[in-house]
């Protein structure tokens, strides 16, 4: 049930995961880091349904279009 999101700028990625842990718990993970660079972060969120999820995701997607990333397809 993986799922993949990448989204890039002229010089930044951020890619945003969800899947299930072993107790069975929606997590979001989101990275970002620089186009070759190997500085960046992560954060993982623990979602209580798939309602807080999908409105996650919808945020996530829209602030990224604020700061100029495109969706693009995860390597």
């Amino acid at each position: 049930m993986p799922h993949l999101i990448r989204y890039e700028s002229a010089q930044r990625y951020y890619l945003v995961r969800c899947a299930r842990n072993l107790f069975g718990e929606l997590v979001l993970s989101r990275y970002w880091g620089g186009l070759g660079s190997r500085r960046g972060g992560e954060r993982h969120a623990v979602m209580a349904d798939a309602d807080a999820l999908a409105q996650a995701l919808a945020e996530i997607a829209r602030r990224r279009q604020q700061h100029g990333y495109v969706e693009s397809r995860p390597r």
